[in-house]
């Protein structure tokens, strides 16, 4: 909880130096992604939550546009795409404050590496 982001090797030596016990690389991998899902709550649960984020931005911002893509893999749906433009936004753009539309991303890091992609209507 100290430190989410310190690596197994640096977990490991902590261990040791704190309790004298030498414990392999890969159970102290396991250990803390297990000590996460208890922090945090498990990954897959929060994909299962964006159909009710989808579903309360639509109730407090009428209008918007709120698209959720899924598809489905073995019999398992599995998430793909989540979109949101604002209403207040889309009419801010659709007013022309100013002509230009800029796109970034970032790359995601951790067990989803893929791309958050985000545009700026000016």
């Amino acid at each position: 909880m100290e430190d989410p982001k310190m690596g197994p090797g640096a977990l490991r030596d902590k261990l040791k130096k704190k309790y004298s016990v030498d414990v392999p690389y890969d159970r102290v991998a396991r250990g803390k992604l297990r000590a996460l899902d208890m922090i945090y709550g498990k990954w897959d649960e929060s994909y299962e939550l964006l159909s009710t984020y989808q579903a309360e931005l639509l109730r407090l911002v009428p209008g918007s546009v709120v698209e959720l893509e899924t598809e489905e893999h073995n019999g398992d749906v599995c998430f793909l795409r989540f979109f949101v433009a604002l209403k207040p936004c889309i009419d801010g753009f659709l007013k022309g404050c100013r002509p230009y539309i800029a796109m970034d991303a970032t790359h995601l890091t951790g067990r989803s590496r893929s791309q958050l992609t985000c545009s700026e209507l000016g």
